[in-house]
């Protein structure tokens, strides 16, 4: 948690990730079981769009739950050239932010994420109760402060960034 300005606190979670296709499921299904039926939120203010978990690609999704989508804040913003736009407001917003593993075009592994930051003390207690579930179903790599799917052969892996993961790192 981050104090700031007026009082408010910023509560601040996240989670860095490897993962298989196979795992896109289960996190599928975790992500249903704590906040129900998920909504993507562009980051402009237009239409709010159905989450594809089964999306192949590395895209950051901003996810909002169906009953807080009434939440969701957009601030006007002027630019040089007069151009009004609204981006969206992502700490006045219960909004959990989601960047998929999956590998490159090399064959190597993409770590993925899960980040928060809101003001909203309920919505991060949701958060928190997401990610606490989801890591027990990944090993953790202290080295790398990473959590890799227990589905992934570190003899075969290939890792973004050069990364070396040995099963003697895992906890």
């Amino acid at each position: 948690m981050i104090n700031i300005e007026r009082g408010m606190l910023l509560m601040i979670k996240q989670m860095h990730f490897y993962a298989t296709e196979d795992d896109k499921v289960m996190i599928a299904d975790i992500l249903n079981n704590v906040f129900g039926q998920l909504f993507e939120v562009p980051l402009y203010k237009t239409d709010v769009f159905i989450f594809d978990e089964k999306a192949n690609e590395q895209k950051l999704y901003l996810l909002v739950e169906e009953s807080r989508r009434k939440d969701i804040v957009y601030d006007k913003s002027k630019l040089y050239d007069g151009t009004i736009i609204e981006p969206l407001d992502l700490m006045r917003s219960p909004v959990l932010e989601h960047v998929p593993s999956c590998k490159n075009l090399k064959g190597e592994l993409v770590e993925g994420h899960f980040y928060c930051c809101s003001h909203d003390s309920n919505f991060s207690k949701k958060v928190s109760k997401f990610i606490t579930k989801l890591k027990k179903e990944f090993r953790y790599v202290k080295k790398y402060r990473t959590y890799i799917s227990s589905n992934i052969d570190l003899s075969t892996a290939k890792f973004d960034c050069e990364r070396i993961i040995t099963k003697e790192e895992l906890s």
